[in-house]
C-alpha cells in the first residue's frame, strides 16, 4: 500500500482498486470485513472510497437470543497524507463499522422480548405477569370505575 500511495502522490497513478479482508474490533464479529474499495488522487489529496460487509453474532436487544446480523458500510474519506506517511486502512474501516453499528439489533422485527417481572421469553411462552401485577397506589382509582 505504501508504494501505491507514493505513486498516487507523484501522479504516476491516478486510481487503484483493492479487495481486502480486514479484521475489526466489533462486538460479535467472527470473521474479517470483506472490503472492496478504491484510492484516487484528487489534487494533493487522496480519496478513499470503500464498501464493506460484516456478519456479527450478537444477542437480541429484547430477548437475548443469539442473532446473526449482516450490515454493510459504504464510506468515503479524503486523506491528506504527508510524503512518507501511511494511513492504516484497518483503523479507518474499523472506525466506520463501530460508528455505523445499529443501535438496536433484534432477532425479529416483532420480538416481544423478556417479561420484566419473571424473565420469561414472551416469544416462546405467554406471560400474564403484567395483568396480575398492578401498582397498589392505583387500587383506589379502580374502585371508582
Amino acid at each position: 500500500m505504501r508504494q501505491i500511495l507514493r505513486q498516487l502522490r507523484r501522479g504516476e497513478l491516478r486510481y487503484h482498486n483493492f479487495y481486502e479482508d480486514i479484521p475489526v474490533e466489533v462486538e460479535g464479529a467472527e470473521e474479517p470485513v470483506h472490503v472492496k474499495g478504491s484510492l484516487s488522487r484528487e489534487g494533493s489529496q487522496i480519496m478513499l472510497r470503500f464498501q464493506g460487509r460484516l456478519l456479527v453474532r450478537v444477542p437480541c436487544d429484547r430477548c437475548l437470543k443469539e442473532t446473526s446480523f449482516l450490515y454493510e458500510v459504504e464510506a468515503e474519506e479524503l486523506l491528506e497524507p504527508e510524503e512518507d506517511e501511511q494511513f492504516d486502512l484497518a483503523e479507518i474501516v474499523n472506525e466506520f463499522f463501530v460508528v455505523q453499528r445499529p443501535s438496536q439489533v433484534l432477532c425479529d422485527a416483532v420480538c416481544k422480548g423478556l417479561c420484566p417481572h419473571c424473565g420469561a421469553d414472551r416469544n416462546v411462552t405467554p406471560c400474564d405477569c403484567e395483568q396480575a401485577m398492578t401498582d397498589p397506589r392505583l387500587d383506589k382509582l379502580k374502585s371508582l370505575l
